[in-house]
């Protein structure tokens, strides 16, 4: 299944409203931001490869809190 820009920006909204919506009360939902952080990283490399999205430096997303990954688009 091929992912159309628009599916991306889908994809995107929906990790991003899960991460501004987390509220992080133990280590599980601190592990849950890490992972939703690092697809959200993911998203937009791939989403990079259109040219629409300028990427964070390596490593940068993991450290960033979600209002930063927010901006990028």
């Amino acid at each position: 299944m091929d992912l159309k820009p628009r599916d991306l920006d889908t994809l995107i909204d929906l990790v991003e409203n899960k991460l501004s919506d987390i509220l992080v009360w133990d280590g599980d939902d601190r592990k849950e931001v890490k992972s939703l952080k690092r697809c959200l990283e993911g998203l937009y490399a791939v989403k990079d490869r259109f040219g629409n999205v300028v990427r964070l430096e390596p490593g940068r997303a993991a450290n960033a809190p979600a209002s930063a990954l927010q901006a990028r688009h």
